[in-house]
């Protein structure tokens, strides 16, 4: 704020005694002061001196990984990891990672667990 009081003041101290202002010097005091100088009848007590507050909004989304299959087929994006387990699926049996036949009593199944990760 103290550039915008500075230029004014050179601007004032350039047309002192002038009659009229030539306008390289008006476009040299705005140059060098880096303020934009106002010449007319503008009352200065309309001129604000102080920061003034601007006003901002932000949007945030937030969307939460599913921690179990449940959940999964429970949220919004229920239809997105469907496909990503289908998919999934379909890898493994690609790939034959296991073999599938029918379940005997003596069988200890191991445990699998599905990690949602987007």
């Amino acid at each position: 704020m103290e550039a915008i009081a500075d230029g004014l003041n050179r601007v004032r101290e350039l047309s002192a005694g002038m009659e009229e202002t030539s306008r390289q010097q008006v476009l040299d005091a705005e140059e060098s002061s880096g303020a934009r100088v106002i010449i007319g009848g503008i009352d200065e007590r309309n001129i604000l001196t102080t920061r003034r507050e601007r006003k901002q909004a932000f949007t945030v989304t937030v969307s939460i990984e599913p921690k179990n299959h449940k959940q999964a087929m429970s949220c919004d994006e229920h239809l997105r990891w469907r496909e990503a387990e289908l998919k999934e699926i379909n890898n493994m049996n690609k790939h034959e990672v296991w073999v599938v036949r029918v379940r005997v009593e003596s069988d200890d199944p191991i445990p699998a667990t599905w990690a949602y990760r987007k």
